[in-house]
């Protein structure tokens, strides 16, 4: 079911950084290569982070790079992002979930160290997971 087209390197853009700080750190992993960009945005409230999440679409845009928002099917829906990468904390039902999300986004699930929710996460209409190693302070 994957229509993702998420290929090449994937950035994580820092979560604390002024606003054009965040621009201007997007912008170099743009020219550096980056295909696909993650604005995690937790802090600022939601009218802060749907403005800079539309200035950060605009450059992605620019830049023929997908972005992908963290945690808020609603923002990604607002800015016209790409996709939107959930937590496994902030997953109930992902086949509910998908089906709000609609086909056009795509759905990344962090699923720390365990394929085996990697792979229900796919079954249940997740387009990317992300496994990570178990560490103290992962992701």
């Amino acid at each position: 079911m994957s229509h993702s087209g998420i290929s090449g390197i994937y950035g994580i853009l820092p979560a604390d950084l002024e606003t054009q700080e965040l621009l201007k750190r997007a912008e170099a992993a743009l020219k550096g290569g980056v295909k696909t960009l993650q604005f995690r945005d937790k802090k600022q409230g939601f009218k802060v982070a749907l403005k800079r999440g539309k200035a950060l679409k605009a450059l992605t845009a620019r830049y023929g790079a997908k972005l992908i928002v963290n945690d808020s099917i609603q923002l990604a829906h607002e800015i016209e992002a790409d996709g939107v990468h959930l937590g496994r904390g902030d997953i109930e039902d992902l086949t509910l979930i998908r089906q709000n999300a609609g086909e056009g986004l795509i759905l990344g699930v962090t699923c720390r160290a365990d394929a085996a929710f990697g792979n229900h996460a796919i079954e249940s209409g997740a387009d990317t997971t992300l496994v990570l190693q178990k560490s103290e302070k992962a992701y």
